[in-house]
């Protein structure tokens, strides 16, 4: 299942291909955090912020889901490329089939 995270405007950030879900934080500057979960238990955080300061376009990046859980992060191919929207970056991850999304 392919996951294409990327940022929209300065205040809408989702995933918009498999699960196609967006979460919008009224451009408060708040980071948007996911977690994905596979059917197996493993669990990735994606975050997404537009950047403060000096810097513009969205700001993306993972995380373990649970920092008292003894595990790496998933063993999923992760990557990077130039999203729909050039002020965007464009997370691509190749998650397990039947992986969920909720915003926390």
């Amino acid at each position: 299942m392919e996951l294409r995270f990327e940022g929209c405007s300065d205040d809408t950030f989702g995933e918009y291909k498999s699960l196609n879900d967006d979460w919008d934080n009224c451009a408060s500057g708040n980071p948007i955090q996911w977690i994905i979960t596979a059917p197996n238990g493993d669990s990735l955080i994606v975050v997404g912020q537009y950047c403060p300061g000096v810097a513009t376009g969205w700001l993306i990046g993972v995380a373990r889901a649970d920092e008292d859980d003894d595990k790496a992060l998933p063993d999923w191919p992760i990557h990077f490329e130039r999203g729909e929207r050039e002020y965007s970056p464009a997370l691509i991850i190749d998650a397990p089939d039947g992986c969920t999304m909720k915003h926390i």
